[in-house]
C-alpha cells in the first residue's frame, strides 16, 4: 500500500469524531531511563533543571513577542518547528501549505492534516496534524511515517525531532513523569506532566511528538 494511502487510512481512523478514547495504562516514567548528557539551553526550547523542565528565552524573543502578551510568552517553547501553541490557525496554511484533510471534531476542534515531504525520498517522510478551537492552534504534532523510521524529520520540538534515539529526549527533557500503553499507542507513550509535552517511542526511537498548553487532555498520536 503506498505511503499517502497508510496516511490517509490512519487519519481516517484515528482522528475520529472527538469521541472519548479508552484510558491508556500508565505507570512511572523511572522505566525509560536517565540523561547521559547536559543538553545546552536554547532560546525557545525546553531543557531539564533537576526534576523539572524550564523554557528558555532570549531577551530579544522577549522583546518580539511583547512582555504583555503572556499567552504567547507562557507557550513560548511550546513549538515544533516553524508552528506554536496559540498561534492563528490561517498563519499555519502559508507555512506548511494546503491541508489534504481537515477535519471538524464533535468536540469542536478543527484538525487540519498536512504531509511532510523530503526531496530525497519518494515517499511522505511524516506528517503533521494541527488543532485548533476558536481559530487558535490548541496542540501540535509531528509523527514518523512508520514506527522505527531512522531519518530524523525535519521539525523540532526543543531539538528533538522523530526519528532521533529516545536516548535525545531523556537528555534534553530527563526522565517522563509517566510510561503509557494501551490499543491507540504504536509502542510506549512517554508523558512529561504537566508541561503538556508527550511522545511516543518505538523500536528505540521516537516516532511521534505532541505539545499542547500544560493539562490539557492527552490524546494518542495520530
Amino acid at each position: 500500500m503506498r505511503a499517502g494511502v497508510v496516511v490517509a487510512a490512519t487519519m481516517a481512523l484515528a482522528i475520529g469524531s472527538g469521541a472519548a478514547q479508552a484510558d491508556p495504562q500508565c505507570r512511572s516514567g523511572r522505566d525509560a531511563g536517565v540523561p547521559a548528557t547536559t543538553v545546552p539551553f536554547k532560546s525557545g526550547e525546553f531543557r531539564r533543571t533537576g526534576p523539572a523542565l524550564a523554557c528558555s528565552l532570549a531577551k530579544e524573543t522577549v522583546d518580539r513577542i511583547g512582555s504583555g502578551n503572556l499567552e504567547r510568552l507562557g507557550n513560548a517553547c511550546n513549538r515544533i518547528g516553524p508552528l506554536e501553541i496559540a498561534m492563528e490557525r490561517n498563519q499555519v496554511a502559508p507555512t506548511l501549505g494546503t491541508a489534504p484533510w481537515k477535519v471538524l471534531r464533535n468536540d469542536g476542534a478543527d484538525v487540519d492534516v498536512y504531509l511532510i515531504r523530503d526531496s530525497a525520498q519518494p515517499i511522505p517522510v511524516g506528517y503533521w496534524v494541527v488543532s485548533s478551537v476558536g481559530g487558535r492552534v490548541t496542540a501540535l504534532q509531528e509523527t514518523a511515517v512508520r514506527e522505527g523510521w531512522a531519518s530524523p524529520l525535519p521539525h523540532a520540538f526543543s531539538s528533538i525531532r522523530p526519528g532521533d534515539p529516545v536516548q535525545r529526549a531523556l537528555d534534553v527533557l530527563g526522565t517522563p513523569a509517566r510510561i503509557c500503553t494501551g490499543p491507540e499507542i504504536k509502542g510506549d507513550l512517554w508523558r512529561w506532566d504537566p508541561y503538556g509535552i508527550s511522545m511516543e517511542m518505538s523500536s528505540g526511537r521516537v516516532f511521534s511528538i505532541r505539545t499542547q498548553p500544560s493539562g490539557a487532555e492527552r490524546r494518542p498520536s495520530m
